[in-house]
């Protein structure tokens, strides 16, 4: 996924949540992406905090989901 086709990825993403048919693996997908380019655009925050909350239940689900379905 590159930042230029964004906009279309997200805007289909956008549809199949609203349709109820977004899985798991494509929402935590698109989460670790925009948390990736956060990091190259902006770099790491002096705190050491990243984008995505890993301490949340919900944001965990997701991004388990993709790691499975990327292995």
């Amino acid at each position: 996924m590159t930042i230029s086709n964004t906009e279309s990825i997200l805007d289909s993403l956008h549809k199949k949540i609203k349709q109820g048919t977004a899985s798991d693996a494509e929402i935590g997908q698109v989460l670790l992406a925009l948390e990736k380019w956060d990091y190259e655009l902006f770099g790491a925050h002096s705190s050491g905090k990243r984008l995505l909350n890993r301490n949340n239940p919900h944001v965990n689900k997701f991004l388990v989901a993709a790691e499975k379905h990327s292995s």
